[in-house]
């Protein structure tokens, strides 16, 4: 693959996520996460850090979406101004391994494919010290929404909500 500039483009690909905590069940899912909600990717941007690229991909929320939970770490955390929000969406960054940065390409992990611009996901999302979200339970945070069902990357994950 070659970029924009000429330059032969270097792959890079991390594996698997073993390093995860994956959820046993919803329950625990759940009290692994900070914020839930369904949400639209509006945009997203890369980063280079260690010689791996990063996604970082801006989640909007409708107020109403937002389970009751986080709706008490959502008010907390307007008073600390640390949420994007206004009075009808709060934004959000969630950040995943994969992307192209310059010249330089991760592979996203196969269980937690890159959120698509303009898709709407169920989002269970655990907050980070540098401030951005990473889904709950490793790739189980992430679920696509097709004909009022959630569907987990992973046969297993779907096992986790029985809709």
């Amino acid at each position: 693959m070659h970029t924009g500039n000429n330059q032969e483009t270097i792959k890079k690909s991390p594996g698997h996520a073993d390093w995860v905590d994956p959820a046993e069940n919803a329950v625990e899912l759940i009290n692994q996460t900070t914020i839930a909600g369904k949400g639209k990717v509006v945009s997203s941007r890369t980063e280079l850090r260690h010689d791996w690229v990063f996604t970082f991909s801006t989640i909007e929320f409708k107020n109403d979406s937002v389970d009751m939970v986080s709706k008490e770490y959502i008010a907390s955390a307007n008073k600390e101004k640390s949420l994007n929000t206004n009075s009808n969406t709060i934004r959000v960054e969630v950040m995943q391994t994969g992307g192209i940065h310059e010249n330089i390409e991760t592979t996203p992990f196969e269980e937690c494919p890159l959120l698509e611009e303009g898709q709407e996901y169920m989002f269970f999302l655990k907050k980070t010290p540098e401030g951005h979200y990473l889904p709950s339970g490793g790739f189980q945070g992430i679920a696509e929404i097709r004909d009022n069902k959630l569907y987990f990357n992973n046969d297993i994950d779907n096992k986790l909500v029985d809709l």
